[in-house]
């Protein structure tokens, strides 16, 4: 466990440490590793070792809230030779594979309402924005299934993404009904308060904020920054120029936006316009960042005691539930005008509502628990999917920074982060840290992974190749056959190495073909270092890339796709009549090198098309 946390912090200090330590190699690791077997989907083996680890807490600590977002990795298809298996398609279970290579990732993630538990559940690879219809399916199989195990899901917290509110359109999920009934059970659901504090400021940054007779403008907290940043005693010492013109990460982070909406900055803008240095509709400015900073403690609060009454738990006695209701007041009045078009933008900014649907789903959660569970007060900080992001920025940090990592990459690191408890915090991330604890550790988990059987495969239609065209090589192009006869060579050249006989040994031949062997003839600076294929090598070599493209097009997603493969090409004539023809080795061989280079290639493409676009949207951002 020590070695595996201090490889994963860095893999090079890891590799200068062993040099003075005995530590396992990191083959050794990756073997251990491979031992987990989490599949995407919510797989029976997670499901066991939950059922292990909640059955020793006690019922209160067993209520939870459900996290929920996506996370883009890198389109990257891979051949894993070990299972035979190409990763890299979209999945939402070990038996839902499609033929559409994943862009993203859907996690789903527990987190303990009254304890400091966490605990990855599922992934499921997805391409683009996943289906709300889809989100729904696999929401309420995990319900059914953690429900199983005595837990009790209270809340489901997303963002504001049009897949997440199209999912509670389909649940009816509105202001005043904000839940769902469950197996006789409410379960509430929200937005994530730190991504709605995000977007309320991302929107304040294009359009101005009216209620009543005040009027909001951006202008004012970037000419209180120019006013105070001069001064050798600043009224807001924490605001940066990233604060006052944030960029695309930069408008990613919680902490600026939380950093403008703050008591600090009401506090100097209304200091400023008492002194005149800024007009007095500023004061309209100060008051949105006053009550957004109220607000915004309303929601995260994680104390019993504290100076600041709203970053209390809420209780009975906190007054709380009136403040908030206040604050829906508030927001219902509202007004969001573009300064650019001249009109009233209000229905467009999405997150006004979010913030109303997500305070009336607190002020009706905290009665319902208290009535049910007896619970005595709510820290709404755990309201939010912090835990999850949190857990996002450790996978994107494994083994150096990588904000994209592929379907492969985000799968070792999932296996990695989930089942060891030595995470560490992520300082640079989006959100604040949390302190809760991974409920699963690596050791739990191989010790069950021994004693579940695996299950059985599912079985899939596969294409029809009794029509396929096996066409000659000879119709390619003459470079291209220069190509093909160069990859014949190096298959026969490790056949001889296994098996050659007296009949194998006409496969090679000692004489050039003028044309086709052109390649190899300049590249042989060695006498003897290639070898020559013969005509009937070469056909029968051509016969079975025609059989291979035919079936590994539509099919190429099939778990076992090299047994497949081989199965279909095992039915094509030998080139030779040697019963120790070696002929399982060479097709898989074969097989092995087609699909590495197919999807050498198609990820190359991907990768520069990718990065053609960025420099595209970079040039027209300028």
């Amino acid at each position: 466990m020590l070695a595996l946390a201090l490889y994963h912090y860095s893999a090079r200090g890891y590799s200068l440490l062993s040099k003075f330590l005995i530590l396992p190699s990191k083959s050794s690791l990756c073997m251990w590793v491979q031992g987990v077997n989490i599949q995407p989907g919510l797989s029976d083996h997670m499901c066991s070792i939950l059922n292990c680890r909640f059955s020793s807490l006690p019922k209160i600590h067993k209520l939870a809230v459900l996290c929920i977002d996506e996370m883009s990795i890198k389109r990257n298809l891979f051949y894993c030779t070990r299972t035979d298996d190409i990763k890299g398609f979209e999945q939402y279970g070990p038996d839902d594979k499609r033929r559409t290579a994943a862009t993203g990732v859907l996690v789903f993630f527990l987190r303990g309402l009254t304890a400091n538990w966490k605990q990855p559940l599922s992934y499921h690879f997805i391409s683009g924005s996943c289906d709300a219809k889809i989100v729904k399916k696999l929401l309420f199989e995990i319900l059914d299934k953690v429900q199983e195990l005595g837990i009790q899901i209270v809340a489901v917290i997303s963002d504001q993404g049009s897949n997440f509110l199209k999912l509670h359109s389909l649940l009816s999920i509105t202001n005043d009904k904000p839940y769902i009934l469950h197996n006789d059970c409410k379960i509430f659901f929200l937005f994530d308060p730190p991504h709605l504090l995000k977007s309320l400021r991302n929107n304040f940054l294009k359009y101005s904020v009216i209620w009543d007779e005040n009027k909001t403008s951006w202008k004012h907290i970037e000419n209180f920054y120019n006013i105070d940043s001069r001064q050798q005693y600043r009224l807001a010492r924490k605001l940066t120029m990233t604060h006052i013109h944030p960029q695309r990460l930069s408008r990613m982070k919680v902490k600026f936006a939380a950093q403008i909406f703050s008591a600090s900055v009401a506090a100097g803008i209304a200091v400023h316009c008492q002194h005149k240095s800024l007009p007095a509709e500023a004061l309209a400015t100060a008051e949105l960042c006053s009550r957004m900073n109220s607000l915004f403690d309303a929601m995260n609060s994680s104390h019993l005691k504290t100076p600041n009454q709203w970053q209390r738990a809420i209780s009975e006695e906190s007054g709380h539930i009136e403040f908030l209701h206040l604050n829906i007041q508030w927001l219902t009045s509202l007004k969001i005008f573009d300064s650019v078009k001249n009109k009233f933008v209000t229905n467009n900014v999405k997150c006004i509502q979010g913030w109303i649907k997500t305070i009336n789903c607190v002020i009706q959660l905290f009665p319902y628990l208290r009535e049910k569970f007896d619970l005595k007060f709510l820290m709404t900080r755990r309201l939010n999917q912090d835990c999850l992001e949190n857990f996002f920025g450790v996978i994107r940090t494994k083994g150096g920074c990588s904000d994209n990592p592929t379907a492969v990459q985000f799968v070792n690191h999932f296996k990695r982060a989930c089942c060891t408890s030595l995470l560490l915090q992520v300082t640079t991330g989006n959100t604040a840290p949390d302190d809760d604890q991974m409920l699963i550790n690596l050791k739990s988990s191989l010790s069950l992974s021994k004693n579940l059987h695996k299950q059985p495969t599912a079985m899939h239609k596969v294409s029809n190749l009794s029509n396929v065209n096996v066409s000659d090589f000879t119709i390619r192009s003459m470079p291209e056959q220069n190509a093909f006869v160069y990859v014949c060579g190096y298959l026969l050249k490790k056949l001889l190495a296994v098996h050659s006989c007296e009949t194998c040994s006409v496969l090679k031949q000692n004489e050039l073909d003028f044309g086709s062997g052109d390649y190899i003839s300049l590249k042989n600076y060695h006498d003897s270092a290639l070898s020559v294929p013969s005509i009937n090598f070469t056909m029968y070599v051509s016969r079975c890339e025609n059989l291979f493209h035919a079936f590994f097009k539509e099919n190429r997603h099939l778990p076992g796709i090299g047994d497949k493969i081989l199965k279909i090409l095992q039915k094509v004539d030998k080139p030779v009549h040697c019963q120790q023809f070696p002929q399982t080795y060479l097709l898989r061989l074969f097989i092995r090198v087609r699909i590495h280079y197919i999807l050498r290639f198609e990820n190359r493409s991907n990768c520069q098309q990718k990065n053609f676009k960025k420099k595209v949207a970079k040039l027209q951002s300028k």
